[in-house]
């Protein structure tokens, strides 16, 4: 019986591998725009979303809600992308009051911003 185990373990563990990869590439969203390296990739981390090569010490990060509201892997993609996203409708400021604007991601300032609706 181990003896068996021993054979099939090779073959489990390469398609173990295999499997990892195929759930890695999947939770990338888009590319990191602060490590320039072809290796980042940001990723679903939980509470934010972050870069793949933080081990190598990238630290950018975005985070999934902001002034109260949460921000959508579609938005976040737009972001990445040098769009400007959906509009998200009830942003709340630091004094209480509620607003409606896009959000960008400014390459320059590395950090998001806000554009607000004409009208």
């Amino acid at each position: 019986m181990i003896e068996s185990l021993m054979q099939e373990a090779p073959r489990k563990i390469g398609n173990m591998e295999q499997f990892l990869q195929q759930v890695n590439e999947k939770s990338f969203i888009g590319d990191c725009p602060c490590c320039n390296h072809e290796d980042g990739k940001i990723q679903d981390k939980g509470k934010f979303y972050g870069c793949s090569r933080y081990r190598e010490g990238c630290t950018f990060t975005l985070p999934k809600k902001f002034l109260g509201k949460s921000i959508s892997q579609t938005n976040i993609k737009k972001l990445l992308n040098g769009e400007k996203n959906n509009l998200i409708k009830g942003f709340t400021s630091k004094k209480g009051k509620t607003f409606d604007a896009y959000l960008r991601y400014d390459q320059t300032e590395q950090k998001m911003t806000f554009e607000f609706p004409k009208g």
